[in-house]
């Protein structure tokens, strides 16, 4: 082969060399999806729940084992503020109660929210300790405003070497009008006494367990 062809062939060489690269823009590590393709959580507009409510309704309890049911009618005001330990988190506070923190919850839509838990000590007579346990409910406000909460849990009653525990539902409902908790006779029996009020009667008057 002539010097001239060697030459030729090593020129073509180089030249495909260089235009075999590929112009195909390289993915940058910040743009890759991530692992799973996960979504980020869905954020609920907590404010749709918020406010403070009075509220009327009833408080059925009933011994563990299902005996000794009875109602009775609550007045009371809830409440509800957003937590901002986290996303979707909201406190539920009982005016008549000091529970703390307040009882934990969570949105689970744009107007409606899941209660998980969270205990308030009741007021009780002398040489007695009661509290109420909330475990679960939930709640909920319409584009109207009209405000739902459901509690269910029990509370517990130690006098001594003597202890008691009753379940309890909470059915709530009412508006952010500003009525306050009753404060006469009549007002208690016909629209109900406070939640504070209500607990504390039926932590005495449910006998004691050794």
């Amino acid at each position: 082969m002539s010097r001239s062809r060697v030459l030729w062939v090593v020129g073509l060489l180089a030249l495909g060399a260089c235009g075999g690269e590929d112009h195909e823009p390289r993915e940058e590590p910040g743009n890759r999806p991530p692992p799973g393709s996960s979504n980020p959580p869905v954020t609920y507009q907590r404010s749709n729940v918020t406010g403070t409510y009075a509220v009327t309704g009833t408080l059925q309890s009933n011994a563990p084992d299902g005996s000794g049911h009875n109602i009775g009618n609550v007045r009371d005001t809830i409440t509800v503020s957003e937590n901002t330990s986290g996303l979707n988190l909201l406190s539920v506070n009982i005016a008549s109660m000091s529970c703390g923190g307040g009882i934990r919850a969570a949105m689970n839509g744009e107007r409606t929210f899941d209660v998980s838990g969270g205990t308030c000590p009741v007021n009780v007579e002398s040489g007695c300790t009661a509290s109420m346990k909330v475990n679960d409910g939930s709640g909920s406000r319409d584009a109207g405003g009209a405000f739902q909460l459901e509690l269910r849990g029990d509370v517990s009653t130690t006098c001594g070497p003597f202890s008691s525990r009753r379940m309890f539902v909470m059915r709530l409902a009412g508006t952010s009008s500003g009525l306050s908790a009753p404060d006469t006779t009549f007002e208690k029996l016909s629209l109900g006494a406070s939640i504070s009020d209500t607990l504390g009667l039926l932590s005495t008057d449910t006998g004691h367990t050794p």
